[in-house]
């Protein structure tokens, strides 16, 4: 069953008119293919610094009721957020690809020798490449998984997590 979604005014300018796509539903199975190709990268977890640090020592580090050393979630950690954004990123275009499958005006020119993970990432720069705005893309994906009856709160959170990796570039 396809739905239309007038999208992407401003990706092609103010004057362009607007881009309606046809959109279907994904079968269930998806969110757990989409998982699979593109898992959530753990956190890394860095010592937690007292913040009393003596000129030449090494910093002191806070320690729990058993003596071992507290650590925390480095979310800000360089590798990490890369891996999180292509993986968000692979993800969401993982959607979109497959929800566009039923218009007829949509061809990707995405390398197709490339398998996975690969694919989708390309997916994602051609997408990028064309002027659609991460605004855009997420505009798609969200209602590729309305469509497909997912889960409003996974829906959610995937649109907030995945935008806040990409307004940190």
């Amino acid at each position: 069953h396809a739905n239309y979604l007038d999208v992407c005014d401003g990706a092609r300018g103010d004057d362009a008119a607007p881009l309606v796509l046809t959109l279907i539903g994904l079968p269930l199975g998806f969110e757990e293919q989409a998982a699979d190709l593109f898992p959530t990268p753990e956190v890394p977890k860095k010592p937690v610094p007292t913040g009393k640090v003596k000129e030449g020592q090494a910093p002191l580090y806070e320690r729990d009721g058993q003596g071992k050393v507290v650590l925390a979630e480095d979310k800000n950690d360089p590798e990490y957020r890369a891996a999180a954004k292509a993986s968000a990123r692979g993800s969401v275009a993982f959607y979109v690809y497959h929800g566009l499958k039923a218009d007829p005006q949509v061809k990707f020119d995405t390398d197709t020798t490339k398998v996975g993970k690969a694919f989708y990432l390309g997916v994602w720069d051609e997408m990028e490449s064309v002027g659609f705005s991460s605004g855009d893309v997420i505009q798609i994906f969200q209602k590729v998984m309305e469509l497909s009856n997912f889960d409003k709160a996974k829906i959610e959170k995937a649109r907030l997590d995945f935008l806040s990796l990409e307004q940190t570039q």
